[in-house]
């Protein structure tokens, strides 16, 4: 058994791009460290992992790696898309602007975008 230790948020992102494309056990061990820690990721750091997923994926199935493979990236992409974030890039993910949540009562809100240049649904 390993010892945990902490980590700055900007490796997780240089430890995903070393597994993505890959064909080893790396891509399943990094797709649960990310999902162990979706929580404390902070909004930014999701959208570069969501945005290069994505990428591989127009370039080709192939790119994400083998079938198996590509079944661990979209776990990620399925987390991601569940919890509602905005996808208008105007905002911080939330839906709230300069990076403040819009909170409703004492639960943040992430389903109603409130950016002037969006459609109050992230879609833009």
């Amino acid at each position: 058994m390993f010892e945990k230790i902490e980590v700055e948020q900007h490796f997780i992102v240089s430890i995903f791009r070393y597994a993505l494309g890959r064909r080893t056990v790396i891509v399943g061990q990094t797709v649960d460290l990310i999902l162990k820690n979706w929580d404390k990721i902070e909004n930014q750091y999701k959208k570069i992992i969501i945005r290069e997923i994505n990428e591989c994926k127009e370039q080709g199935d192939e790119y994400l790696g083998d079938h198996c493979d590509r079944r661990q990236w979209e776990r990620i992409v399925e987390l991601y898309e569940s919890t509602n974030q905005c996808e208008c890039q105007k905002c911080d993910g939330t839906g709230a602007l300069g990076g403040v949540p819009d909170f409703v009562g004492e639960k943040e809100s992430t389903t109603h975008c409130q950016c002037p240049d969006c459609d109050g649904t992230g879609n833009g």
